[in-house]
């Protein structure tokens, strides 16, 4: 019986692209796609995107990148994956819950350059409350939905 090659995944998410790689237990790519994601700049200071837009692309550069690879599910000995910092904003149910100023129910995304709570940061760093580390400032709000 012969043994079976082994490929490790590498995922990156961006804010404008994610991507997949395929390589070898030796470090040579064997497949690699991207696919766009949207971004959405509905009043200045704001920037949002879609979480299942990015599962969804993510899904389409793994399965190309597999395709490239001649890769199956079995082959894959481990997936390593990295993202920008944004907030996902999810119901109790962790369904997608809108960040949009418009309601849109895709945008449930707050990308890690919106500024739109920088008044209330701001009313925060001025308290200068004892737990804040020094020489921090605060650039994000907390966000409950229940």
């Amino acid at each position: 019986m012969d043994k079976r090659e082994e490929f490790v995944i590498g995922i990156d998410v961006g804010i404008l692209s994610t991507r997949a790689g395929i390589f070898d237990l030796t470090g040579k790519m064997v497949g690699s796609s991207s696919y766009p994601i949207s971004i959405y700049y509905p009043k200045p200071d704001f920037v949002e995107q879609s979480s299942d837009d990015i599962w969804e692309k993510t899904g389409l550069a793994i399965r190309e990148a597999m395709r490239q690879a001649q890769a199956g599910t079995n082959d894959i000995a481990g997936i390593s994956f990295d993202a920008t910092c944004s907030l996902v904003c999810l119901d109790r149910e962790e369904n997608p819950l809108t960040i949009s100023p418009a309601g849109d129910p895709s945008r449930n995304i707050i990308v890690w350059m919106d500024h739109r709570a920088i008044n209330e940061a701001d009313f925060i760093n001025r308290t200068k409350h004892r737990e804040k580390a020094p020489g921090s400032h605060l650039h994000m709000s907390l966000i409950r939905s229940w």
